[in-house]
């Protein structure tokens, strides 16, 4: 039995028999190997660990799949087709019967001033002029409280803060003499007012200072002419 081991021994090594350090060598390489199989499993433990795998819900799915669920789109919330997504102020002036009682949102810049309802104490009217050229109007009544955030009403030298306005638009409203007007319900701020500064131009004031030069010049040569004829 040890000369067939021996045999076997000695034929693994090239038909020598292995010397010490041989053996030595080769016990270190199957060490070696071994404990690089198990530093490569305890790394691919690491990396699928539970505590980085998404989390299940109690239904079965992720917690990924049930924000989407519920951030999906709610078909009942949905506008109907009464809606008039950012109709044009210059439209209201001359719209059709079809527009009356509808909902309406519109942009334009607060002009004039506001004025205070006398029926309703806690409402007021405002002025929308439209801010694409046209200078359309419309009137919006809403509530003292969101007028509020007007910081600057249109005027000459200074443009008004520019809303979004979202209401029930009326062609003749009953509750208001018969007038065209909008019953905001959202009122939101789109730019805020500010003052326009013209700035100092020499060159425009030049022609002017030629100007009254040359009548006192001719003021002066007036009076000595008249001095003369005397």
């Amino acid at each position: 039995m040890r000369r067939r081991a021996g045999c076997r021994f000695t034929r693994a090594f090239g038909g020598r028999r292995a010397r010490p350090f041989e053996r030595a060598l080769a016990s270190r390489c199957v060490r070696a190997c071994a404990a690089f199989a198990l530093a490569f499993c305890a790394l691919f433990a690491t990396a699928c660990s539970p505590e980085d795998l998404p989390e299940s819900s109690p239904q079965g799915g992720t917690s990924t799949e049930e924000s989407q669920l519920e951030n999906r789109l709610n078909p009942m919330q949905l506008p109907d087709s009464s809606f008039i997504y950012d109709a044009t102020i210059s439209s209201l002036e001359k719209a059709d019967p079809y527009m009356d009682a509808q909902t309406v949102q519109v942009v334009g810049e607060a002009v004039g001033d506001r004025v205070m309802s006398e029926v309703t104490p806690a409402y007021c009217w405002i002025t929308l002029e439209a801010v694409d050229g046209t200078y359309a109007e419309v009137a919006v009544f809403m509530s003292e409280r969101a007028s509020q955030a007007i910081d600057t009403y249109g005027a000459y030298g200074r443009t008004g803060t520019t809303l979004q306005v979202r209401g029930t638009f009326n062609l003749a409203c009953a509750d208001h003499e018969g007038v065209s007007d909008l019953h905001a319900t959202n009122v939101t701020v789109v730019q805020k007012g500010h003052a326009n500064e013209t700035p100092f131009n020499m060159a425009q004031v030049v022609p002017g200072l030629i100007l009254v030069a040359l009548g006192a010049g001719l003021l002066f040569a007036f009076r000595r002419l008249q001095e003369h004829e005397l």
